[in-house]
């Protein structure tokens, strides 16, 4: 049956049957690009597998127990359209995630160039990059994590009755089994992933899912997606391995870049700030940047008495 010809009832039991499916175990290589297929498809599809997600975990978390020996999805598959009809009648929670931990929080900091990677309690992998701060509080029903600043890289283990949440400065990304980073300030989060699905939320907005190879921009009142070519996605996680990779950013966003992973920082003159920089850098090595892009562009560079590293036009 084409997407176009499929009821409420008929996408909501499909829905199901891919949590399912995911439940019982971990999708095939070609089972999972036939569920993005099909995510892609209709927005109906994507609304009803984040929908049917959420639901689950919530009344999980409100019962305060986990149901034994019958996976979660197999329960809710004959009852998808009583999902829905509640979710309608407003009875199943829409409220945004805890802005705070309910149970006890770790937390872990990296300073100015540092970069550390943790193997978490549930097995999941996270990279943390410079300058960040993040705190996990883990519990039965749950897995949340609140990225305060700076970014991280997320590959999360699969436990489809604890989704894996994480909450920024622009909202929540929520995944089950997947790989992704954010790049997260007080007001604003950008979220790329390399593996999987997440869903995104924020503010009163309906969740909005993001698929592999895609970038999201969220803040507190709207959300922005956008495909990603590989080469970009590459660049994006470049950080993983110490480097920055440059292909056409502004002198000014390349000099900003470097400067939040060294103590010396680079500043660049307003006349030649619009310029564009290539080029693969160390991350911490603001001075070798900085004398590569002056000889690049044939700038001159300036040293100020607190180590301030100036590019600017030769006179």
């Amino acid at each position: 049956m084409m997407a176009d010809r499929l009821t409420a009832a008929e996408i909501e039991t499909a829905a199901a049957d891919w949590l399912a499916r995911e439940d019982a175990r971990e999708l095939t290589t070609a089972e999972q690009a036939e569920l993005e297929n099909w995510l892609g498809l209709d927005a109906r599809h994507h609304g009803a597998y984040i929908r049917l997600r959420a639901v689950s975990a919530r009344l999980d978390l409100l019962r305060g127990q986990q149901v034994q020996n019958v996976p979660a999805w197999r329960r809710w598959g004959p009852v998808a359209a009583a999902v829905v009809l509640l979710l309608a009648a407003g009875l199943a929670w829409r409220g945004q995630p805890p802005s705070t931990p309910q149970v006890a929080a770790i937390t872990y900091e990296t300073a100015k160039g540092e970069m550390r990677r943790l193997t978490l309690d549930d097995g999941s992998v996270v990279e943390i990059n410079t300058a960040s701060r993040l705190r996990v509080a883990f519990s039965d029903g749950a897995r949340q994590l609140w990225l305060d600043q700076g970014e991280a890289n997320f590959q999360v283990a699969r436990d489809p009755q604890r989704p894996f949440t994480v909450h920024t400065g622009g909202g929540t990304v929520t995944a089950v089994g997947t790989a992704f980073q954010i790049l997260t300030d007080a007001d604003a989060a950008r979220v790329t992933v390399s593996e999987g699905t997440v869903s995104l939320r924020t503010g009163t907005l309906a969740a909005v899912p993001l698929t592999r190879n895609h970038e999201a921009h969220m803040t507190k009142t709207r959300i922005v997606t956008r495909a990603m070519a590989l080469p970009d996605m590459e660049r994006r996680a470049s950080w993983r391995d110490g480097r920055l990779v440059f292909a056409g950013e502004t002198l000014a966003d390349a000099a900003a870049e470097i400067s939040r992973y060294s103590q010396q920082r680079v500043k660049v003159d307003t006349a030649v700030a619009q310029r564009r920089v290539g080029g693969i850098f160390r991350s911490t090595d603001a001075e070798g940047f900085a004398q590569a892009v002056a000889a690049s562009l044939q700038l001159q560079v300036t040293r100020d008495a607190d180590g301030t590293l100036t590019l600017e036009a030769r006179p």
